[in-house]
This record gives C-alpha cells, sequence and structure tokens, in this order.
C-alpha cells in the first residue's frame, strides 16, 4: 500500500440530479455486485395465539460508515441499524421484491435469488413460500458473473456508479515538495475492494489500473473485531491520477450517496 494521504472523501455530486427509482437498476447492479446480501429471512410469527415459522425476502448492505447506509435509508428505506462494529441497511417484504426485480438485468450474481423469488411471490401459501426460502438456504454462495456480464454491465456509468458507491474510496498522494521553496501538488487514486475478482478485471480492462490481492482465501484476518477465514480472495483495484479523473467525470452526474467527490486538477 503506498504511504498517502488516505482519507476518504464524502461530498455532494457535482451535478444535481432528480432521483428516480424506476432508473436505479443498473446502480443497484453496481452495488450488490460488489458487496451486499439478498436473501430469505426465516423465522417465527404469532398469529391468532399459535406461532407460525414465516419467511420473507430481505436486501441488505453493511458499512463501517453510518451516513453510507443512512443515505441508503434516505433513498430506498427500510432500516439504518448499528450491528456489532458495523451499520446496516435493509429492507424486506415488497419493497425488497420491488428494488430485486428493478436490479435483475444488472446483477448476474443474484440471479438465484431472483428466480427463487420469482417462485415465492407467486404464491400466497405459507408452507410452499418456507420451502422455496429453505431450498434457497441450500444454494450457499452464489458464483459472480462472467466476463461477458460485465464487458457489457460497465458500458453502463450507472452500474460503475454504483460499484464506487459501494465500495470506492478516493486516497490522495503527496508529492514536489523538494525543498521550501518547490510547489507541492497532490493527486487523488481511486481503490475499489471486493471479493469480485472478475468484475474488477473487466474494470481494469476498460478504465486501467491494478488488482492487487490483500488476502488471500483460506487465511485468517481481522473482520470487525473476530478472526475469520477467508473464503475468497479479497481484492482491490487501484487507478492512477489520470484514470481516475477520467473514470470520476464519466460517473459523477450518477453517484447517489455523495461518498466519492471528482477529484480537482
Amino acid at each position: 500500500m503506498p504511504d498517502a494521504m488516505t482519507t476518504e472523501i464524502h461530498i455532494q455530486n457535482q451535478e444535481k440530479r432528480e432521483f428516480d427509482l424506476v432508473s436505479c437498476g443498473p446502480w443497484l447492479g453496481g452495488i450488490y455486485e460488489t458487496g451486499g446480501n439478498a436473501e430469505f429471512s426465516i423465522g417465527p410469527h404469532k398469529a391468532s395465539g399459535k406461532t407460525y415459522i414465516y419467511s420473507h425476502p430481505v436486501l441488505r448492505v453493511q458499512d463501517n460508515n453510518p451516513d453510507f447506509v443512512q443515505k441508503l435509508k434516505d433513498l430506498f428505506g427500510g432500516s439504518a441499524r448499528p450491528t456489532g462494529n458495523s451499520w446496516r441497511w435493509q429492507v424486506k417484504g415488497n419493497k425488497a421484491i420491488e428494488l430485486a426485480f428493478l436490479m435483475e438485468p444488472y446483477a448476474p450474481s443474484k440471479q438465484g435469488f431472483i428466480e427463487a423469488l420469482d417462485q415465492w411471490r407467486n404464491t400466497n401459501d405459507r408452507e410452499e413460500r418456507l420451502e422455496i426460502a429453505r431450498d434457497f438456504e441450500q444454494l450457499g454462495k452464489p458464483d459472480y458473473g462472467t466476463t461477458e456480464d460485465y464487458d457489457k454491465l460497465i458500458e453502463d456509468p450507472r452500474f460503475v456508479a454504483g460499484i464506487i458507491d459501494n465500495r470506492g474510496a478516493l486516497y490522495y498522494k503527496e508529492g514536489g515538495l523538494s525543498d521550501e521553496n518547490s510547489y507541492g501538488y497532490v493527486w487523488p487514486e481511486l481503490r475499489v475492494q471486493t471479493q469480485n475478482r472478475t468484475l474488477l478485471e473487466s474494470l481494469s480492462r476498460k478504465f486501467g489500473g491494478t488488482i492487487i490481492t490483500m488476502a488471500e482465501a483460506g487465511t485468517t484476518r481481522k473482520a470487525r473485531g473476530k478472526d475469520v477465514v477467508v473464503k475468497r480472495d479479497i481484492l482491490y483495484w487501484g487507478l492512477g491520477s489520470k484514470d481516475t479523473q477520467s473514470l470520476l467525470a464519466i460517473i459523477q452526474p450518477y453517484l447517489l450517496l455523495g461518498k466519492i467527490k471528482g477529484a480537482q486538477q
């Protein structure tokens, strides 16, 4: 990791855009292809003096930044709550169904969930729904999309904006100060951290940059204060200053969470 000022930037979009839920599908796809859970919650519920086991769909995103999570709630509803050492946004029920089908064409790794969700919403039988939810649970961690999937999706700046809104951070490096009479300067570098190697490879081919392995699968690392075994390589994609500024110029109007600022020269 380079020595640099590593301050994450929180800002407002340069260009104001009216929020339109229907057009958020690509952006949501970018969010959920880099992180976030789409699943069924299964648990007891009391009705008419009896306890039944129910299932319902849930979309979640977890982050260490409470402002990021709160903005998701402001945009899409649901709840934003602390959980352990981080914060979690979630929506469930009809809102989760609505958002899941908005992102369907843009979220290759969530197709198994969306197919199960389609079956779930087309029956009102509690036991059938429960069986569908439990069958989905048995599928395990979903596969990511293919190179072909992501090469096509990253042509849409809204999809890339979702990636950057979720997992992007700007790091500023200093240089040029060789003596007290020289002029100093800083330059921004964008990094995106995720386990989705195929997506990062597509981004690297189109926009440049380098993919770095931060932790290999099978190793142990600290996560929220606990030792966990890494199931998939943890990676980041680093982009140089000029390429960072070029990319931000393309996606700036589509950033929704005010997490990344277009870097100024």
